[in-house]
């Protein structure tokens, strides 16, 4: 499945779709450090992209896991914009050489991100660690003007996550951001399932 529209009842099918590939993969979170879990939500979003916008995300690494892409394919994106983990955008591509042709064509077409992503796993053990991480993150997610928003991450256990979710609403409604934001989360420990919710716009 790949975006097509970009709003709400969207989130709502990947959400649900990572956290199937969570699930099916069977991954064994005390292997794997925190930026293969980071690769894999990256692998994940850029398969999803319509086929027509831009992705934008740091150079794909190694797995773990090599069949994670198997499933999910190889991500062709060269770099992060801004400093977020991965947005889809329709604005144009930088393609190197003479920028003349690429700032008229952003001058003149309205620069517009599509969704903006956000993956932070923190520790595994320290819980403010953890929230300050996760929060900082999301930070980002307030101030970029985007049709969606996803945040993933990793709370330390299923009473961290119950927190974070509340304190991520909260934090989104005071920044005064209407867009509609998928919450997917994967706790290190306990016995809570991976989840997801939607904070509608």
């Amino acid at each position: 499945m790949r975006f097509s529209k970009y709003d709400a009842a969207e989130l709502e099918v990947v959400g649900k779709r990572l956290v199937g590939f969570f699930e099916r993969a069977d991954l064994q979170k005390p292997r794997l450090r925190t930026s293969d879990w980071t690769e894999l939500v990256l692998d994940f979003f850029a398969a999803r992209a319509r086929k027509d916008v831009l992705v934008e995300a740091r150079k794909p690494r190694k797995h773990v896991k090599k069949r994670w892409r198997s499933e999910l394919g190889v991500r062709t994106t060269s770099g992060e914009f801004a400093s977020f983990d991965m947005l889809h955008s329709e604005n144009p591509q930088y393609r190197g050489g003479s920028t003349a042709d690429y700032w008229t064509d952003l001058v003149n077409k309205p620069f517009k991100v599509l969704l903006a992503v956000e993956s932070e796993w923190g520790s595994a053990t320290n819980r403010e660690a953890t929230r300050f991480a996760v929060l900082s993150d999301a930070t980002k997610l307030t101030i970029v003007r985007a049709e969606t928003k996803v945040m993933v991450f990793g709370p330390v256990d299923g009473a961290q996550d119950k927190e974070l979710c509340g304190e991520l609403s909260t934090l989104r409604e005071s920044s005064g951001d209407n867009a509609p934001w998928l919450l997917v989360r994967q706790p290190w420990r306990g016995s809570a399932p991976p989840s997801w919710s939607v904070l509608p716009g």
